[in-house]
């Protein structure tokens, strides 16, 4: 029947603690959950073994018995269990309420402790009384200091005193008992000898012969310390022993004489004897514990010692199954199974254990709630706490699960959600590159108050490792592995064709998306089924050319569909081709068409590179500027100043439609409407000289950049010219200053055009010779946050971005005062951390794609290509010599329809460069015209510039000293030059769609 009741007893508890779910009411986990069961069995079967004192016999109960329990079950504070320094009480209602204690509640509590405002309380209930009625939070101080501080200040304030009180108070406390704070002050040597106490002689009532020394003893006493202010100082210790012996003497006497009806009386004085002695005994070791001070250092051996007590004794590997190590000491612990532990409970397994004998400093299981019962009441301490306590983690998180892949798509809608996976976390934190993400000023990742991660608008930058872990516990760390995929974006060109019957035909189509798509071609939603010998259709590079011979009017006329695939999606572009017979009216092929911009010193050419002609030329003493009604005065009389050469800084294409060129000389920016004629049609007042010119196509807008001098300063200033594509009229505004100043700037790198259409919304600003970075919100145009660079000794020179992973690749070098050196630093674009610092020197280049890093190194003179993989990560790549320093470099669609090629001039030579990225062949293109002198344009640092055109250009232009210089991209040669064109520094190149 026992046995029945154990199991019954048992299976309750389960199931009322919850220990099937992943985490129960006392904070077990999902790993251990199959051991708890065994464990609680443990746990009853010692408790089973414990010594129990023996069952009554069961006998019915009476009537009045009966009724009396009724009464208690009705009573409303039966079963209300209230904290220390409370008592229950009926209220209005009739309920039974928990509220602070009267003076009858401590009484027969006798235990003297401190408390942590420095108080002496009669009891420990006592001290939780006051606690209650103060409202106070007052623990027990069981090192005493500070009563023992506060008593000492009161002796120092009386001896100021008069002298004989001062005597009278020293006299009296030689004889008192001594005080725990007076024990614990003194040298434990004289403390053990003013502590011992001699048993008293045995009492024998019933023949009569009892010796009353120690009643006798206490009388004299109380006797002496009445009469103390009379006695003389030359008194001898002798004497007194006389007279106590003669009392003793006189005493025995008097009981031997006494009748037996004085008995009784005589019997209550011996028990009350016993019993102070016996308090006297308890209050000795009590001052002899106190005296055994447990410090911190000792008390974390404690810890260990009962660690590795349970540990021998429950059998458990307790290197690799801590969490089950302390939720078994938990409930071991926890006799009454509410799920906290309270001071009895400890001091009870404490003694049962004796654990005493793990340690001689004095620590006890009590002390837990000294040192480690931070967070919950004083008296009680929680799993979490218990946990904390020894050093287990309260937090868990599965071997499988350390790791968890993401798969997203570019431009998700709903955004991405990522959940922290570790159980038992309460204070999550999330991470990248080792940064918490709270303090990224990335406004589209954000954590959440459910300690979520969100990533709004997913982009090619979000991909990479996202770590969350506990604060409290920061070696147990879940990685989100972010994966992203791009739908190919698609281009066909050109959008519309005119042909006669029985001509050639091409089509090119660019696509590229995350992974690289897979190209095919449609005609009138039917799919173009290629002929073995490529009679009529064929395709080329890839797949992305479609080639077609001798046209048909009736069956090539319609639309030319370019489909490319993806594991994220699809894209598409259409080219409409109409194909006319022969007899009939002639039409003319419209082909791709592009041209090149090149400004100099008499003004600025237009060119046609396929056809090597001249589309148009505007001269310096141009008038013919639009009227702006509203602002007169920025209608400009000439183009350029009449009798003096035209400068110019940089040029910018503006989504085709607009080429806007800086003049510095003339501080203002000209706009040149391309597709209306490429006339200048507005000059836009700046800053004093204008020199650099960026175009962030997302937010349409024009930077520039104003030296504010003809020298190189850092007293530069950056003015926006806003929705630069629309016709109205355009003015500059100024970016948010730093510092209460607007010229403190040295150079500003702003995020370049890429294959993916991928926006970085921020940009980055540097300062004359400073460590560091300004990062800049583009749209708002407000700093946001200072990159500090000082650890690393760099000094900002040159900057790219890769959309691929979210990179930023820092050209350094060293503070003026230092030793030269010249470093890179790979830095996160969301959390601005560095990630490393690269044994890549040079400046940086990204290729369209993004999936190419090439860094120029003229002091070694050689190139480092590096790839970017379609997850983000960076390999390193090879390094090449190339025996020339490279004045700019251009990239060029590969020939096999796999990314990009490379090409760049050189400072020196009249020679160009190719390279070949993927097979990393390269090829020297000589005879390309002459080269400037390296300082013959004060606004750039290129002596000779290289302009490419899109991914569907064929030509690459670079003036020389003397002509403007035509590449013929596909067959690395000079296709054609134009004479004349001197002092040439600027190029853009243009792809007009209606010219």
């Amino acid at each position: 029947m026992t046995m029945k009741l154990s199991w019954l007893l048992v299976v309750s508890c389960v199931a009322v603690l919850g220990w099937c779910k992943p985490r129960g009411k006392h904070g077990f986990f999902d790993d251990e959950a199959d051991d708890l069961p065994k464990m609680h069995i443990q746990v009853m079967k010692e408790r089973e073994q414990k010594p129990s004192a023996p069952r009554k016999p069961h006998v019915d109960k009476t009537a009045e018995e009966k009724k009396a329990d009724e009464t208690v079950t009705k009573d409303p504070c039966a079963g209300v269990w209230c904290q220390l320094g409370r008592a229950c009480k009926v209220n209005a209602d009739g309920f039974g309420k928990c509220e602070c204690g009267d003076e009858k509640l401590c009484l027969g509590h006798h235990k003297k402790v401190c408390g942590t405002n420095r108080v002496w309380y009669p009891s420990h209930c006592e001290l939780h009384r006051q606690a209650c009625v103060l409202r106070q939070h007052i623990r027990i101080d069981h090192t005493e200091m500070g009563c023992v501080e506060q008593e000492s200040r009161k002796e120092e304030a009386s001896k100021k005193e008069s002298v004989d009180k001062k005597s009278n108070k020293e006299e009296s406390t030689k004889k008192d008992v001594p005080k725990p704070s007076e024990i614990k002050m003194a040298n434990k040597k004289s403390v053990k000898k003013d502590l011992e106490f001699q048993k008293p002689n045995e009492v024998h009532i019933e023949s009569h012969t009892v010796d009353l020394h120690s009643v006798e003893e206490e009388k004299t006493s109380d006797h002496h310390r009445h009469n103390k202010h009379h006695s003389k100082k030359d008194d001898t210790k002798s004497k007194k022993k006389e007279k106590k012996e003669k009392n003793n003497k006189d005493s025995v006497e008097k009981v031997h004489h006494d009748s037996p009806k004085d008995q009784p009386s005589l019997s209550l004085k011996m028990n009350k004897m016993l019993k102070e002695q016996k308090m006297e005994k308890a209050q000795a070791k009590d001052f002899a514990v106190v005296y055994a001070v447990c410090t911190e250092e000792d008390y974390k051996s404690f810890k260990d010692a009962v660690v590795k007590y349970h540990c021998k004794r429950m059998e458990i590997d307790c290197k690799n199954r801590k969490q089950l190590l302390g939720n078994l000491m938990f409930a071991y612990y926890d006799a009454d199974l509410d799920g906290v532990l309270v001071e009895s409970e400890l001091a009870a397994i404490h003694k049962r254990d004796s654990l005493d004998s793990l340690t001689d400093s004095g620590c006890k299981l009590t002390d837990l709630l000294v040192f480690d019962n931070k967070d919950s009441k004083a008296h009680e301490m929680s799993n979490a706490e218990f946990f904390t306590a020894f050093d287990i983690p309260t937090v868990h998180l599965d071997e499988d699960m350390k790791t968890f892949t993401y798969q997203a798509s570019v431009g998700d809608k709903n955004g991405l959600q990522l959940k922290c996976g570790i159980q038992g976390a309460r204070d999550i934190i999330w991470k990248r590159n080792g940064v918490d993400l709270k303090k990224s000023t990335i406004e589209d990742v954000e954590v959440l108050q459910d300690h979520s991660l969100y990533i709004g608008a997913v982009g090619l930058h979000h991909m990479g490792n996202y770590s969350c872990l506990d604060w409290t516990y920061k070696g147990i760390v879940q990685t989100h592995v972010l994966k992203v995929q791009a739908a190919p974006e698609v281009q066909v060109t050109p959008s519309t064709q005119y042909y006669r019957a029985g001509s050639s035909i091409s089509i090119k189509c660019h696509a590229d998306g995350i992974p690289s798509p897979v190209l095919s071609w449609e005609v009138n939603e039917t799919p173009i089924i290629l002929d073995p010998e490529h009679k009529h259709y064929a395709t080329f590079y890839n797949n992305q050319t479609l080639q077609i011979s001798k046209a048909d009017a009736t069956k090539d006329t319609g639309a030319y569909k370019c489909l490319a695939k993806n594991s994220a999606g699809q894209g598409q572009d259409i080219a409409t081709i109409f194909v006319g017979n022969s007899d009939e009216h002639s039409y003319r092929g419209n082909h791709h068409y592009e041209v090149f911009v090149v400004f100099h010193s008499e003004g600025y050419h237009v060119f046609h590179p396929d056809s090597c002609s001249l589309v148009h030329l505007i001269k310096g003493d141009y008038k013919e500027f639009k009227k702006d009604a509203m602002n007169t005065a920025t209608v400009p009389e000439t183009l350029c100043q009449l009798g003096v050469p035209c400068t110019w800084g940089a040029a910018v294409n503006v989504k085709n439609r607009y080429v806007y060129a800086s003049q510095p000389e003339l501080n203002r920016v000209v706009v040149i409407d391309i597709k209306g004629g490429s006339n200048p049609v507005q000059v836009i007042p700046t800053d004093f000289t204008p020199v650099e010119l960026q175009y962030v196509e997302h937010l349409d807008e024009v930077w520039v950049l104003c030296w504010n001098s003809k020298e190189n300063t850092s007293s530069k200033t950056v003015v926006v010219i806003r929705k630069a594509s629309e016709e109205d009229p355009h003015h500059a505004v100024h970016t948010r200053p730093v510092g209460d100043r607007f010229d403190l700037v040295q150079n500003i790198f702003l995020p370049t055009k890429n294959d993916f259409n991928h926006h970085f919304d921020y940009g980055y600003v540097v300062h004359n010779e400073q460590q560091g970075l300004h990062k800049i919100h583009l749209k708002t145009m407000k700093y946001v946050k200072t990159v500090d660079f000082t650890k690393y000794s760099c000094v900002p020179q040159n900057l790219a971005f890769v959309p691929l992973g979210g990179y930023v690749v820092v050209d350094c070098r060293s503070p003026a005062g230092k030793p030269p050196q010249e470093k890179q630093l790979l830095m996160d674009y969301i959390t601005d951390a560095v990630i490393n610092e690269r044994d890549v020197i040079g400046q940086p280049y990204v290729s369209p794609d993004s999936r190419y890093i090439v860094s120029v190194d003229n002091k070694e003179q050689s190139v480092t290509i590096q790839r970017v993989s379609d997850e983000g990560q960076i390999t390193y790549g090879f390094k090449r010599f190339t025996g020339m320093r490279l004045s700019d470099v251009a990239f060029y669609p590969s020939l096999d329809g796999k990314g990009y090629d490379m090409f760049a001039t050189s400072k020196d030579h009249a020679d160009m460069l190719f390279l070949d990225l993927e097979g990393l062949r390269m090829e020297v293109i000589e005879g390309i015209g002459e080269t400037a002198a390296e300082d013959k344009f004060k606004w750039g640092t290129k002596n000779r510039v290289i302009t490419s055109g899109g991914v569907f250009g064929d030509y690459l232009m670079s003036p020389s000293t003397k002509a403007a210089v035509i590449i013929d991209g596909r067959n690395h040669h000079v296709h054609c030059e134009w004479p004349n064109i001197k002092d040439s520094a600027v190029v853009v190149w243009v792809e007009p769609m209606h010219l």
